[in-house]
């Protein structure tokens, strides 16, 4: 399903709505995409918590969370009408950057977020590979330019934590 379809059924369909009439100080803040769902994230500025909607092609689920962000980073407002490229032609851009820069790897996982930064609208990419390396893309959502790339090794997260 298109996210921006999905965001439709989501505001107009009942979970939601009823949720927002008491929760209007909330704000849409990301978009995960997985194989199957879609899940639109709000939060609000006065603490971490984050309401997550799945949406699937037959229901829409509710769920509520921790915001996961370094303390210091600000949480800002996702305006899907300032996003002009969509999920496949990022992961069009995403799967020719992998061809050309790291193209011994071997994908076995995708995480895919759009989020605003200060820069604007940013769909952030991880590709993470059999060799248990993590390669991170991030594309304008705007424009349609990847503004980074790099890999990273996995093991190496265990050990930059300590």
């Amino acid at each position: 399903m298109e996210f921006k379809k999905a965001l439709d059924k989501l505001v107009k369909g009942p979970v939601f709505s009823d949720w927002y009439n008491d929760n209007k100080e909330f704000f849409l803040a990301n978009l995960f995409v997985d194989e199957s769902e879609l899940q639109f994230g709000y939060c609000r500025k006065e603490d971490s918590k984050i309401v997550s909607f799945i949406v699937k092609e037959d229901n829409i689920e509710k769920f509520e969370d921790e915001v996961f962000k370094r303390p210091e980073a600000k949480t800002i407002k996702l305006n899907i009408e300032c996003v002009d490229v969509g999920i496949d032609r990022a992961m069009g851009l995403v799967e020719a950057e992998k061809e050309k820069s790291y193209a011994i790897e071997d994908v076995t996982k995708k995480i895919i977020i759009l989020h605003n930064s200060d820069k604007g609208p940013i769909w952030n990419i991880t590709l993470i590979t059999k060799s248990f390396n993590m390669i991170n893309i991030k594309i304008d959502a705007k424009k349609g330019n990847i503004l980074s790339s790099g890999k990273r090794s996995l093991l190496q997260l265990g050990k930059e934590s300590k």
